[in-house]
Parts: structure tokens; C-alpha cells; sequence
């Protein structure tokens, strides 16, 4: 299991990489305006300032897979792709769920 530090570390990175993939998302589709791409892009600039901050105060080699796992993969999209879904779920099934990834991740140990 992972220990407490790191999943908090890498469950707000990935919240943060999420957002600022979103907002780089909500301009691409709607084709904002000069002032507004201004706008979205100061605010990604912040949210992304958050994890270079974290990077430089860990080691390299933790720097390069933060990089590698959250920052630069969009795949990190279907974690919250998944809790959108959860979201919409009665309790049964939310909990049908939970105990499906429990004995996914049993079998990784």
C-alpha cells in the first residue's frame, strides 16, 4: 500500500495537472480571444507553478516521474473521468466499484 505522504502528494498533483489540462482544453475548443487565452493561460501558469515548486524541493529521480506520470499524461484525465461517473451511481454500485478496485489492487501486491 502506498504510504499516506506520497498518495497525498500525488492525489493533489494530479488534481492540479487535471485542472490545468482542462483550462489548456477549454481554450482549444472554444478558439478564445486574444485577452482571454491571456487570462487562461496566467491561470495555468499558477496551477503549474504549484508542481514545479513541489519538483524542485524532491529528488530528481521523484521529479522525473512526477513529470513523466502526472504532469505530461493526459491519462490522468480518467481518474476523474471515473469519479464523474461514480458521482452519477447509487450507493450499490459506488460500493460494487470500491470493491472491484480493492481486488485490483490486491493482486498488484
Amino acid at each position: 500500500m502506498v504510504d499516506n505522504a506520497s498518495f497525498y502528494i500525488k492525489t493533489g498533483l494530479i488534481l492540479l495537472a487535471n485542472a490545468s489540462k482542462y483550462f489548456t482544453q477549454l481554450g482549444i475548443e472554444l478558439q478564445v480571444t486574444k485577452t482571454d487565452k491571456h487570462i487562461l493561460n496566467t491561470w495555468i501558469r499558477r496551477i503549474d507553478s504549484v508542481e514545479l515548486d513541489i519538483r524542485s524541493t524532491v529528488s530528481p529521480q521523484l521529479a522525473q516521474t512526477l513529470r513523466k506520470e502526472i504532469s505530461e499524461n493526459w491519462e490522468t484525465l480518467a481518474i476523474q473521468n471515473v469519479l464523474g461517473m461514480m458521482v452519477q451511481m447509487d450507493d450499490e454500485q459506488r460500493r460494487q466499484v470500491e470493491t472491484f478496485t480493492e481486488n485490483l489492487l490486491n493482486t498488484k501486491e
